[in-house]
């Protein structure tokens, strides 16, 4: 059985649970309608969850009802979440609000920050996507640095990238080389290229190699481009 399957599974025990009075049901119901890409009827039941007392869904309703484009009431439940000190409520207003054009992004930063002020789930990977979005890399690092140490391994490839464009060459290899041990999907293009960048082409060529075993396909053949554009072939 495949993912969308057992979502589909998932949602009619969900609507069965919420037929015989299952309070619960409704915000895990809004939650798998909105995986299945069900906004409306995810705003439907998410707000019969917040409806009933519970507070912890307003920021996933705040997102649900920007995904319909009603961006007014969304950015009202933002920030009813926010002044509630619900958990994840400045991430998902952050999120929100850097979507909503360059006029919102100062705001959409200072949400960033409190929410890692805060100790929001996820926030530091969250701050320094958003600062390496924003072209500040060297404070990007601290916060790449910090997503590694709670866990996300994912930082390892976008820290070596905020590491190169700060110049620490060292730096950024040795982030490459991890990021290539946990294989990474992009990895290998992105290592390549810094190896590239470096004259290595000998080297570029060994990675090749070594990631031949796991590479998938379009992978392979985007490094292998840029390995005959370098040496001219």
């Amino acid at each position: 059985m495949d993912f969308p399957e057992r979502l589909e599974d998932a949602r009619q025990a969900l609507v069965r649970a919420v037929e015989s009075g299952d309070l619960l049901a409704s915000a895990n119901l809004g939650r798998v309608l909105a995986l299945l890409g069900d906004h409306t009827e995810s705003v439907r039941y998410l707000s019969r969850s917040l409806d009933s007392g519970n507070m912890e869904i307003l920021p996933e309703l705040g997102t649900q009802l920007a995904a319909c484009g009603d961006f007014a009431k969304a950015e009202e439940r933002f920030l009813e979440g926010v002044r509630k000190g619900v958990d994840g409520a400045h991430s998902a207003y952050a999120d929100f609000l850097n979507g909503q054009g360059e006029g919102r992004v100062l705001e959409a930063e200072r949400q960033y920050r409190m929410a890692h002020a805060g100790g929001e789930y996820a926030a530091s990977w969250n701050l320094a996507i958003f600062l390496s979005a924003k072209g500040s890399y060297g404070e990007a690092v601290r916060y790449y640095e910090d997503s590694l140490k709670e866990g996300f391994e994912d930082a390892e490839l976008n820290l070596a990238v905020a590491l190169e464009k700060t110049g620490d060459a060292s730096g950024a290899e040795a982030h490459y080389r991890r990021a290539i041990e946990l294989h990474d999907p992009l990895a290998g293009y992105n290592f390549t290229s810094f190896l590239l960048g470096s004259g290595r082409i000998g080297d570029a060529m060994r990675l090749r190699e070594e990631i031949a075993e796991y590479a998938r396909p379009e992978e392979l053949a985007a490094v292998d481009g840029m390995i005959l554009k370098f040496s001219g072939a």
